[in-house]
């Protein structure tokens, strides 16, 4: 169900990117403005868009919340070199970029927090031939500007000139499945993706200037009813910084307490016990190698939070490595021991690495005959 924001329908995950997407195929894109809830993985999106378009077009990232009136402003000489303009130009323009002459993806980060004179600065780039003194951007260059809602109270402001030069779009919260589906294809710890599944992990995933009546006394959340009174919130950066602190735990060892804390001051302290929670069984779960070379035999966890992670645990470690995926068959095996609602779930988060570039997993489920034969059965799902 779509999410609406003042009574404008808000686009998914899939359809920001889909945007993105069209937007690269036309010659001259008309800037894409879109608003946002804190944490709803605007910034996330639009940045690994870029990233995978690195091949052909060079990404230009300002962070407008750190940028200052004065900012990038460099003197250019017309080519007669009769006048002078003073642009923001390293911000957006490198000689070396200038020198190549590829097309750019512009991310204007947090641009309602940009000072006045930065964002009047900037208005060029919003032209319908996008340019900085005398340089025209190359075809193909996309220009994406992001900001908070403004009743978040977070201080963004985008003056109407600005938003006249572009499309509007809302963009809604993060779902639990898009999260998962995003910190797989983004190598997060399996215990944190298994988490947004568990007890209370659905509701961090709410938004209380969507939802309503069911997000009101959420305050896991960005929520005004609790403004001033919770420190930590959850966000999809806040949730990447969580997946760091589990991933080093395992690398290095780090006390259960000190864990739960730092957790705690990534998303406060309801969010961090669900993740640790999570943390817990993945603690328990048997070895990669008695799961995959005794399938059949090897001690599978009892309850339905240990079974998450380790679907989910399986999913990221195939996903990272040929090595790791030739053992999809053997997975499915012992996975299928625990029915078929997690057989479905492995099934159905292998198909989220399809749009992924080379994935292990993809292309080992593709000669699974396993994946087949689920996928023909279940068209109904997918």
């Amino acid at each position: 169900m779509t999410r609406k924001y003042r009574n404008r329908e808000c686009i998914s995950n899939a359809e920001f990117r889909q945007l993105l997407e069209a937007s690269i195929l036309q010659p001259r894109p008309t800037p894409l403005l879109v608003y946002g809830e804190k944490g709803s993985a605007k910034t996330s999106i639009a940045r690994q868009f870029a990233q995978d378009h690195a091949a052909t077009h060079t990404l230009r990232m300002v962070d407008g919340a750190a940028v200052n009136a004065g900012d990038g402003r460099t003197p250019v000489a017309s080519e007669d070199g009769t006048a002078v303009s003073i642009v923001p130009t390293d911000l957006l323009i490198t000689p070396q970029d200038a020198a190549a002459n590829r097309p750019q993806i512009i991310i204007l980060d947090e641009v309602g927090k940009m000072p006045r004179p930065v964002q009047n600065e900037l208005l060029t780039v919003l032209d319908p031939t996008p340019h900085i003194a005398n340089y025209v951007f190359p075809e193909h260059t996309v220009v994406v500007m992001l900001t908070n809602w403004v009743d978040e109270g977070l201080g963004d402001v985008v003056p109407e000139h600005m938003i006249d030069r572009c499309e509007v779009q809302h963009k809604d919260k993060v779902s639990v499945d898009e999260a998962q589906e995003y910190g797989q294809l983004n190598n997060w710890h399996p215990a944190v993706i298994a988490s947004f599944g568990l007890g209370r992990g659905p509701e961090m995933f709410q938004c209380a200037y969507t939802d309503g009546e069911a997000a009101r006394g959420n305050s896991m959340i960005p929520n005004p009813a609790f403004a001033g009174k919770v420190e930590s919130v959850v966000t999809m950066r806040g949730l990447e910084n969580c997946s760091k602190i589990l991933h080093t735990a395992d690398e290095v060892g780090m006390t259960e307490g000190l864990v739960r804390k730092r957790l705690q001051g990534q998303i406060g302290a309801e969010a961090a016990a669900e993740l640790d929670a999570a943390y817990s069984y993945y603690r328990e779960l048997p070895t990669w190698s008695s799961l995959v070379n005794d399938p059949a035999n090897c001690v599978l966890p009892d309850g339905e939070g240990g079974r998450a992670v380790l679907v989910f645990s399986a999913l990221v470690r195939m996903a990272s490595s040929t090595e790791y995926a030739k053992n999809f068959d053997a997975v499915v095996k012992a996975v299928k021991r625990l029915g078929d609602s997690w057989t479905d779930v492995l099934f159905k988060h292998t198909l989220a690495h399809k749009q992924a570039t080379d994935s292990p997993l993809w292309a080992a489920s593709q000669r699974s005959n396993h994946m087949g034969e689920w996928t023909i059965n279940n068209m109904d799902l997918l």
